[in-house]
């Protein structure tokens, strides 16, 4: 048995798996081993699948896809483990169904009396903060968010896209570690938690997160106010208004220096990675959006490689023809000539994973310019600020950049009434971007 390891690019557990293919009678599978904290709620120990080739490239494409689909499932599964209850809020709730199903008043004052008299073992078994969280769960005095949030998933699932009802639910069940009932939120203990939240590189979360967490955390609380009714229906929604933290809202994007640009392509092709350094150059030569780039098959490169088409993007400026720079061609004819088995030029792992082919390729990168000293003020989408850097100084029209990157036209003359800057001028503007190869070559241009 021939066993081909390649290193998985993912969260820090990814880090450490491997994509492992093994070749059985001249046909490949993809196989990895379950993790032992998710073997019981998936019911296996090891996911196998035939890969169906023999061809060893063939199959590593292919299993790459698959194990980030197993990834996808043992997230699942762990999310269902982090929603386990604790032990005194599960022996709480056991009170509380008791309670209520009393019939009389009298037999209600007799569990209440048996709960009193048992104060004095809770705070020995659970310390006095717990024990009197237990009384107040057990008496309907306090609600524990936990084990609400699985029938809430289950209910926005139906109404909200797959990728944005994950994020919910893990914002969720981040939020009810703090506060794990709903007597404990206040709208100043949401905004000292909020501020307080950092990323997984210890940077604290993006404003456009934070909106996001509060928009999950306001989805959770109208559910429980409309649907569940837990939450009093007068009751305020504590999340609205709540200020972001200023200690990113003002995070400038910044571009790299073309020298910059070229060391982490480099850095991605030295590591292995094509597919990132073929991305990157991509987005070097075309200040294209990451998703763009990732979205062109070779049907979308037209007059032997001159130009390409991006035709479904983010605003209508954005659907336009690119002309291909052509230190570039040689480049993209290789990518044209091994595309994937959908006919896109770029391979992504996340062909199916919530409609968002570059996600897996955006978080490489991410991990790569970190270990390379950059902060959050230079992402993916630097390298657009980059490209239309080198275009300004280059002394392009701002309307021609426009037209090259997918900008929105200021000016109505260019913006309304003009049809667009011809493939001749935005080729020769194009034309003009260059990058330094070495150390060398960026002091000669300088």
């Amino acid at each position: 048995m021939l066993e081909y390891w390649v290193t998985l690019l993912g969260n820090s557990e990814k880090n450490m798996a491997f994509e492992n293919i093994e070749l059985i009678k001249n046909t490949y599978y993809a196989s990895m081993h379950v993790p032992p904290d998710v073997r019981d709620i998936l019911g296996k120990s090891r996911f196998r699948k035939t890969l169906k080739t023999g061809d060893k490239r063939v199959a590593v494409q292919r299993a790459r896809r698959i194990i980030a689909e197993w990834w996808d499932e043992i997230a699942i599964a762990r999310a269902k483990t982090r929603l386990k209850l604790d032990d005194v809020t599960r022996e709480a709730l056991d009170w509380k169904k008791d309670i209520e199903s009393t019939k009389t008043d009298l037999e209600r004052e007799t569990f209440e009396s048996v709960l009193d008299d048992q104060i004095e073992d809770l705070v020995k078994r659970f310390g006095e903060a717990k024990a009197i969280e237990y009384h107040r769960i057990a008496t309907g005095k306090a609600t524990p968010i936990a084990p609400l949030i699985a029938e809430w998933e289950t209910y926005i699932q139906k109404r909200i896209n797959s990728k944005t009802v994950s994020l919910y639910v893990s914002d969720v069940i981040r939020f009810s570690r703090e506060f794990n009932t709903f007597e404990k939120i206040t709208k100043r203990g949401i905004r000292e938690w909020l501020w307080d939240l950092k990323a997984p590189n210890g940077e604290y979360i993006t404003d456009s997160t934070q909106s996001r967490i509060l928009n999950g955390l306001s989805n959770f609380w109208k559910w429980c106010q409309s649907i569940k009714y837990c939450v009093a229906e007068d009751a305020t929604n504590p999340f609205f208004n709540i200020p972001l933290s200023k200690a990113v809202s003002t995070r400038k994007i910044l571009p790299y220096k073309p020298l910059e640009l070229m060391q982490i392509a480099n850095k991605a092709k030295d590591k292995g990675d094509s597919e990132l350094y073929k991305l990157i150059m991509f987005a070097s030569y075309t200040g294209a959006r990451i998703e763009e780039l990732c979205s062109v098959k070779v049907e979308h490169v037209m007059d032997n490689c001159s130009y390409f088409k991006i035709l479904d993007s983010k605003t209508p400026a954005s659907t336009r023809d690119v002309p291909i720079h052509s230190k570039f061609k040689s480049l993209i004819r290789d990518m044209c000539a091994n595309p994937d088995d959908c006919g896109y030029l770029i391979k992504s792992t996340a062909e199916n994973q919530h409609a968002s082919r570059s996600a897996p390729l955006g978080k490489r990168f991410g991990r790569l310019k970190t270990s390379m000293g950059y902060t959050n003020s230079h992402n993916f989408h630097s390298i657009r600020h980059t490209l239309t850097t080198l275009l300004e100084n280059a002394g392009i029209p701002e309307n021609i950049s426009s037209d090259i990157v997918g900008h929105e036209k200021k000016t109505m003359t260019y913006g309304l009434y003009s049809g667009g800057t011809s493939m001749k001028l935005k080729k020769q503007a194009i034309e003009k971007i260059r990058y330094p190869t070495t150390q060398d070559d960026f002091l000669k241009k300088s």
